[in-house]
């Protein structure tokens, strides 16, 4: 991941604080480096973690699409945000209590764009990794609530779909990163948490790894702290354009949106 450099980063602030709204958004992020991943998808667009969400993600020039893992009764991995399926489907119920079928007897009815869709489904994780590899997207799964023993399948799932060298877990748990390790040293880890020495020192050993940060979070003194320990920041709640220059002038690696921002 290109890190800028200092006098690089105070130009773009300047800039920031000279140049008018219009102005500011002639940047292009591909020409500094900065990845801009699709939270749950284009989720601002689609409904929120389903194929559709993810397809338009790529359509719109994103280069990853995050979305949010859970393991069923059954064992089954699925695509879901919400621990019961109240909010988005036309059923109830904790999701953890359902079986595959049950899950997939279930439409989603809500979400951005929803009249556009009947019948439309929770996806699996098997169904977003062919997503993500037809649509040439970096997989950036959070780990919602799922059992230590399917470590290894979605690791070898990812592996499965040709997909290891750019995939992305991410967690609020920094021990995942142990178990991630026994099966894949190419995986990226990213801790969901703050930027901070005692955080970057419970994942340096492990390596390829980095600290994904809401953005009222995040400074240029932290995110210089990530760097000089060889961990990339990703800044989530990004939500608009502004935002977006303001943190790429401090040298963030990656940025997560539900919108496109460029």
């Amino acid at each position: 991941m290109k890190i800028i450099n200092k006098g690089f980063r105070v130009l773009i602030l300047t800039l920031i604080l000279i140049l008018p709204s219009s102005s500011i958004k002639a940047f292009n992020h591909e020409n500094i480096d900065v990845k801009l991943i699709g939270h749950r998808g284009a989720s601002a667009y689609e409904p929120e973690n389903t194929i559709p969400s993810f397809v338009k993600a790529a359509d719109l020039g994103m280069w990853g699409a995050e979305c949010d893992l859970y393991s069923l009764r059954d064992g089954s991995l699925i695509i879901f945000h919400d621990n019961d399926v109240d909010r988005m489907t036309n059923g109830v119920g904790k999701i953890q209590s359902m079986s595959l079928v049950e899950v997939k007897a279930l439409n989603i009815d809500s979400g951005n764009n929803i009249k556009k869709y009947k019948n439309l489904k929770i996806p699996t994780l098997d169904e977003y990794l062919i997503c993500c590899k037809k649509n040439k997207l970096v997989p950036v799964i959070e780990f919602k609530d799922i059992n230590v023993n399917n470590v290894k399948e979605v690791v070898d799932k990812i592996k499965g779909y040709g997909l290891e060298d750019e995939s992305i877990i991410i967690s609020t748990s920094y021990e995942w990163i142990k178990y991630i390790r026994q099966y894949s040293y190419k995986i990226q880890f990213q801790y969901l948490s703050d930027i901070s020495l005692e955080n970057i020192n419970l994942l340096k050993e492990y390596g390829n790894y980095g600290i994904d940060v809401r953005k009222d979070r995040v400074t240029a003194e932290n995110v210089r702290l990530a760097h000089e320990n060889g961990a990339v920041v990703n800044v989530w709640d990004v939500k608009t354009e502004e935002e977006a220059n303001m943190l790429i002038g401090i040298g963030v690696d990656m940025i997560t949106s539900d919108y496109k921002l460029k």
